[in-house]
């Protein structure tokens, strides 16, 4: 019986030479042939259509330590056909993977469009905003910003680890009061969440959907001014009790103080 070297091997199957001694190591193709002085592998003919099997199988991204299994069944009906269902089911769990990160990617594009909205946008307006819910943490008084994003980590990085992606905006709940009196007061430091049961309801508020006055400012800068939209909320007899500040910054590296937020309060 003719053997062929690795490298002939590797030639004729169109198969890199580290592979093949990788399929090896874990058992999935063992040479016919080992010299025991040199150590070189050697393969037979009959092992290139299981590595022709191994190819395929690899196209559809099936796990090797799976197919080393399928391929050592001896073509076992019920064996094949369970690995058959196993395979269309991981198959399913990764489409449905990626039709999250389609709509993700839709979502991004539309932040990076409403970011720019933000940035220009001067003048209070109104629009409608769904449900949300925000991880939060209490902040206390004479709190820097720096100290109150620290204790929003410090829940996030402990419960919601996996709820949390780059969607997620930061930003804070503020004192309705304080704002219409020309201030900025913090109640709670925030980041969206994508809640689920799983998770401790102690850190999470939840913001109804409904009519939002918003104004857009620099609202850590120094320079902040909310004095435009606190002479309205007291014209028009607002009362903001439930006052959102939602950051927005796309792929930035300027200072926190440079971010833009829009101020949104419920009104209806």
């Amino acid at each position: 019986m003719k053997l062929f070297s690795i490298g002939e091997t590797s030639k004729l199957n169109n198969i890199p030479i580290k592979t093949l001694r990788y399929y090896d190591d874990i058992g999935l193709l063992k040479p016919v042939h080992i010299n025991e002085s040199t150590g070189y592998r050697y393969y037979s003919y009959d092992q290139f259509a299981t590595i022709d099997k191994i190819k395929r199988f690899k196209k559809l991204n099936i796990p090797l330590k799976e197919l080393g299994k399928a391929l050592d069944s001896g073509n076992d009906p019920v064996y094949i056909r369970n690995f058959f269902n196993k395979e269309k089911e991981r198959i399913e769990q990764e489409m449905h993977k990626l039709e999250i990160l389609n709509v993700s990617l839709n979502k991004l594009e539309d932040y990076y469009e409403y970011c720019k909205i933000v940035h220009m946008n001067k003048s209070i307006y109104t629009r409608r905003i769904e449900k949300r819910c925000y991880v939060a943490y209490d902040c206390k008084k004479d709190e820097t910003v720096y100290e109150m994003d620290l204790g929003l980590r410090k829940i996030t990085r402990k419960h919601f680890t996996d709820a949390i992606s780059f969607l997620n905006p930061y930003g804070y709940i503020l004192d309705g009061n304080a704002l219409k009196n020309n201030q900025i007061l913090f109640e709670k430091s925030t980041v969206g969440v994508e809640f689920e049961e799983s998770h401790p309801e102690k850190y999470i508020v939840e913001i109804p959907k409904g009519n939002y006055l918003c104004y857009c400012t620099k609202l850590l800068s120094e320079k902040c001014d909310v004095g435009e939209l606190s002479d309205y909320l007291k014209k028009n007899d607002i009362k903001a009790e439930i006052v959102i500040a939602e950051e927005f910054k796309f792929l930035s590296n300027s200072p926190y103080s440079e971010a833009n937020y829009e101020i949104q309060i419920l009104i209806d």
